[in-house]
Order: structure tokens, then sequence, then C-alpha cells
């Protein structure tokens, strides 16, 4: 009672699924970590990207001293965190860029500079990352007029051998976030009547190939 929870989980559907286990929603705060990291063994995990960053700030945007108290304990532990009154924003364009990454990424099964080299590369990147804007449009996010090339230049800013870690979950076997990544996409686009093709093509070939059932 009286606490606060915050989910650090890849999605835009993390808040909502805490509420319908029953955790109030008053008690929620939105979060989101900036990392590349890998299970390398029971309670192992090694961190593969230079950044370490995290966001938390409340589900319905603006501020409060509580997300204000709870980055200021991250900081003090050393990573880069900060409040945000513009949580819901900040939510859908981490999953942007992660649902373009891993899809991309994932499709092609490689790191991205491949996937930026390859024929119609780019190409497949711009409409991955403008399906995941126009659903969250639709539900309201205020993306700026730009948004897809904003993405587009921070993917291009990768390393050549950055790979997203649904891509690391796929070459490791072992369970992956199709369905809050490329499935939600899918999902949430029919919801709003936004098509998602590559996404689609995401959920289908990588769910043949995990052997998911429809």
């Amino acid at each position: 009672h009286g606490g606060t929870v915050v989910p650090f989980l890849n999605g835009v559907e993390a808040a909502e699924r805490l509420e319908q286990l029953g955790v109030p929603r008053q008690s929620l705060l939105g979060g989101l970590t900036a990392i590349s990291a890998e299970r390398t063994g029971p309670g192992q995990i090694a961190r593969r990207s230079p950044f370490n960053r995290m966001v938390v700030g409340e589900l319905a945007g603006g501020t409060s001293p509580r997300a204000t108290e709870i980055a200021a304990l991250l900081a003090a532990a050393g990573i880069e965190a900060r409040a945000s009154a513009e949580m819901p924003l900040e939510l859908w364009r981490k999953f942007v860029f992660i649902t373009t990454m891993g899809s991309c990424c994932g499709l092609a099964r490689t790191s991205i500079g491949p996937v930026r080299a390859a024929p119609l590369g780019n190409a497949m990147l711009e409409r991955a990352s403008a399906e995941s804007i126009a659903v969250g449009r639709a539900m309201g996010i205020g993306f700026a007029p730009d948004e897809v090339g904003r993405v587009i230049a921070q993917i291009a800013a990768l390393p050549d051998s950055m790979k997203p870690s649904f891509m690391l979950d796929l070459e490791r076997g072992g369970p992956t976030e199709l369905d809050v990544l490329s499935g939600a996409v899918s999902r949430l686009g029919r919801q709003v009547g936004v098509p998602t093709p590559v996404h689609d093509s995401s959920v289908a070939a990588f769910g043949a190939a995990l052997g998911l059932k429809a």
C-alpha cells in the first residue's frame, strides 16, 4: 500500500497488463531503459551497448515528486536517469525504435550494418518505423511531423555490428518479445485501422519459425 511500481519492460502495454493483474493505476509509473543487454547464463547479464539510460514519468504525462525522486535514486546508483513530463511519447519513441530494429534485423537475420547497406534496406527501415508511428498517432501520441526522419537518423548513427535484443534472443534460441514488439504493432494497428504490412510479415515469419499458433 502506498508503493510505486515502475515496469522497465519493452513495449507500450506493460502498465495495462499490470493493471489487469490487479496493480492499481495510481500505483504505476511509466519507465523505460535504453540498453542492449544479453542473458549469458543463469543470473548473468552482459551489457552490449556503451549507453545505459533510464527514464521514468507519469503515465498520463506531467511531472511529479515521485518520478523526480526515483530518477534521482537511479542517478545516484550511476545510471543516466531522468524524469520526463512526456512519458507516453517517451515510451512510444522507444517502441518505434525497437520495433523497427527488431523487425528489420530479425527478418534479415543480421546486425544493422548489412540491413542499411542492402538494396531497399533503408526503405524497409523507413516503412517499419512509419507503421509504428502511424499506429501511435492514431492512438493519440503527439509525434513530431518528421518523426520517421528522426528515427532513421538515430539508426544511421549505430555501429554496423549493433544487434537489437530481439535478434540476440533469436540467435540464442530462447523466448522472444515478438508479441510485445511487432506483434503489438500489428495488433494495435488492426484496432485503430492502420495497415502494418512490415510488422505483419514479421509476426507471420517468426510465428512460423518459432512454432507459434494463431
